[in-house]
């Protein structure tokens, strides 16, 4: 009796596991051999439901998962809820690294011909089961201009502190985009991927709602990224590792820092191959610059930190900024340098640092104003949006390109609204208080030619040419003309009588009048008029030229400073007097 039990049991096993394989191996199953409509899969119902950006504005990817195969699926859209689209979806079969090689199925559709600023809806699924039905709104420019856009890094299923913050934001609007920078769920191929599905569910309240876009971080590495290249759907590219995506004003650049540290296990051709890559990419980027002037660069390990974890922030970040060898092969930050990248995003590190624009550890401020026209890169962490390694304190003495750290747990969220200027805003997952907000002012990096300069080089000509507008308004045109090629063009100053003669002498001014103006300028008074009239500048402002630096931080502007700017706004009035015509070309008025 008890061998006879035995023999049960152990064939029961057997059974089991046999049926395990079969069902794991996605062998054909008993309901795809009957030619009956009452069977069907087990597991057809969709989850962890997430959009992303298609491309282009009018084109968003929908990806979800199901447990068993439902042969074909689709996404319902429409502008109201009858959801008469139906665009039809790709399934992929992804079998799981680890010991039982668990099976989920991966759909992808894409939604086109999305207009701006119009709500959608729509759901996703087959006969074999429905979601619920999900919105979007088509993305369109704010009315303050550009795009807001929440991005973090580090968060996992356990201690996801900024969760409900960035879910609530969402469902209410303050955001059209998403980018998470890396490491997600801590980690997605744990307990055979079963954190990665509930970490997906888990952002589904706000990945439905707007593009989630990505980039791998190191807790993706396993089974050589597989987890990661295959939950996500990123534009542009077919394995998400790296890509990049041009948004209003922008150009977003998306790469993988983590090809230079599992290099042994998977290979470094992918370093070289992403290299190569980007290269090619930033120089496009750079010619298309009149149109898109921003780059902006997100990939998950920084490139510079100062927190406690110091091993990190030298032995980590000197690979990615330096290079793999004594050559610098690969190095990113001289090519971000090189290429006129505006901000470089990173995380890894479990907090917040915003650095000054920063080269080899040189500070490379523009002005007196480090976000004003700065000279290098601007590099960002901000990785602290919670996972269960709590988070990486700062020391009590801050590094001098170091501009401002929190060591608490929050998001970034950051706006672009045109040509000249970009807001970020670190936000706390719970305080009001403990924040961090920074305005980028003027052209980007890597915009200017030429930097053009009034300020001691033109008080005489100031002076000369408000003098003949008033005597001789007929030759204010030549000579402004003339004083603007001399200055721009030519590099010289016209700040004293010997160059407003040599002037007047080239434009064949008879010698009395160019004798007479320039004893009126040589006698000008000694002009120590303060203008206080806040509204003068604020119509300068309204100007609205690119070109126009109007810098001046509530201070009262003297006469030259009046006089410099009423000289600027004529000359852009007229297009044709523009320095060479370039609008890459900035002007200074102070």
């Amino acid at each position: 009796m008890t061998s006879i039990l035995r023999s049960i049991v152990l064939t029961c096993v057997v059974l089991c596991c046999c049926s395990w394989q079969f069902l794991s191996e996605n062998r054909k199953t008993h309901w795809e051999l009957r030619n009956d409509p009452n069977f069907g899969p087990y597991y057809g119902q969709p989850e962890q439901i997430h959009l992303s950006y298609g491309g282009t504005p009018d084109k968003l990817y929908v990806t979800w998962v199901t447990f068993d195969d439902t042969k074909t699926s689709e996404v319902v859209y429409g502008e109201n809820m009858d959801l008469k689209t139906v665009y039809k979806a790709k399934i992929t079969r992804f079998v799981d690294g680890g010991k039982k090689k668990r099976v989920r199925y991966i759909h992808r559709a894409v939604i086109s011909g999305i207009q701006p600023g119009v709500r959608c809806y729509y759901r996703v699924g087959s006969d074999y089961g429905w979601s619920s039905i999900y919105t979007f709104v088509g993305l369109k420019e704010r009315q303050d201009g550009g795009y807001r856009i929440a991005l973090y890094g580090d968060m996992g299923n356990i201690n996801a502190r900024s969760l409900g913050k960035i879910q609530r934001l969402t469902q209410n609007g303050a955001f059209d985009m998403i980018i998470h920078n890396g490491d997600f769920a801590y980690n997605m191929f744990t307990d055979e991927g079963t954190f990665g599905d509930e970490f997906m569910r888990q952002v589904e309240p706000a990945a439905s709602y707007v593009p989630y876009m990505t980039s791998v971080g190191n807790h993706e590495q396993a089974y050589n990224f597989s987890h990661y290249v295959q939950r996500f759907t990123m534009p542009n590219t077919d394995h998400n590792l790296f890509y990049s995506f041009d948004l209003g004003k922008v150009h977003f650049v998306a790469i993988s820092t983590e090809f230079y540290f599992y290099g042994k296990q998977y290979g470094n051709q992918s370093i070289e191959t992403q290299f190569n890559w980007l290269i090619e990419d930033l120089k496009k980027a750079q010619t298309n610059r009149k149109e898109i002037p921003w780059i902006i660069v997100f990939g998950h390990r920084s490139m510079y930190c100062t927190d406690l974890q110091g091993d990190e922030c030298r032995r980590e970040h000197d690979v990615i900024r330096e290079g793999v060898d004594e050559k610098g092969s690969y190095g990113l930050e001289k090519l971000f340098y090189d290429n006129g990248v505006d901000v470089y995003f990173g995380a890894h590190e479990h907090n917040y640092e915003r650095f000054y624009p920063i080269y080899q550890f040189q500070v490379l401020n523009g002005t007196s104003s480090p976000y004003t026209n700065p000279k290098a890169p601007v590099h960002i962490v901000s990785g602290s949006a919670g996972c269960q390694e709590g988070i990486n304190s700062f020391p009590k003495n801050p590094a001098y390109y170091s501009a401002a750290r929190l060591a608490n747990y929050g998001f970034s969220q950051f706006q672009v609204y045109n040509d000249t200027h970009m807001y970020l805003e670190q936000v706390s997952a719970f305080s009001k208080d403990l924040r961090d907000i920074c305005e980028y002012y003027d052209l980007p990096v890597g915009k200017f030619e030429k930097m053009y300069t009034l300020k001691n080089r033109s008080n005489t000509c100031i002076w000369f040419l408000n003098l003949v507008k008033d005597e001789h308004p007929g030759l204010h045109k030549t000579f402004m003309e003339k004083f603007w090629e001399r200055i721009f063009l030519e590099d010289k100053t016209v700040n004293g009588t010997n160059d407003i003669l040599d002037v007047c002498n080239q434009l064949n001014l008879p010698f009395t009048v160019s004798q007479r103006l320039c004893m009126r300028t040589e006698s000008r008074p000694n002009v120590q008029r303060i203008v206080k009239n806040r509204e003068y500048l604020e119509e300068i402002k309204a100007i609205g030229s690119p070109w126009i630096e109007v810098k001046v931080n509530n201070m009262d502007l003297s006469f030259y400073d009046v006089m410099r700017l009423e000289l600027i706004e004529e000359i852009f009035k007229d297009p044709a007097l523009v320095p060479n015509n370039d609008r890459f070309a900035r002007i200074s008025a102070f």
